[in-house]
């Protein structure tokens, strides 16, 4: 990561760093898990909101070739 890389740490102590398992709420403390859950919830609610907005097409209307021709003004056949 960033912040590591620009550390003063030596290379074995970083390599030591990156070896470690890394635990959200220990590691970052429990402010990391709430932002965890939250990004989880974020991601549910905009899945759900896209499945909204896909609506279905609407369906022909045979009546609007008929009306095209009338406000035309061509015969109705």
């Amino acid at each position: 990561s960033v912040w590591l890389a620009q550390s003063p740490l030596s290379e074995p102590c970083r390599r030591t760093l990156c070896s470690l398992p890394v635990v959200p709420g220990r590691t970052f403390g429990p402010a990391a898990l709430q932002a965890l859950e939250r990004s989880v919830q974020v991601g549910q609610a905009r899945q759900q909101f896209a499945s909204l907005c896909q609506a279905p097409p609407a369906p022909p209307r045979p009546w609007f070739p008929l009306l095209l021709k009338l406000l035309r003004g061509t015969p109705w056949r």
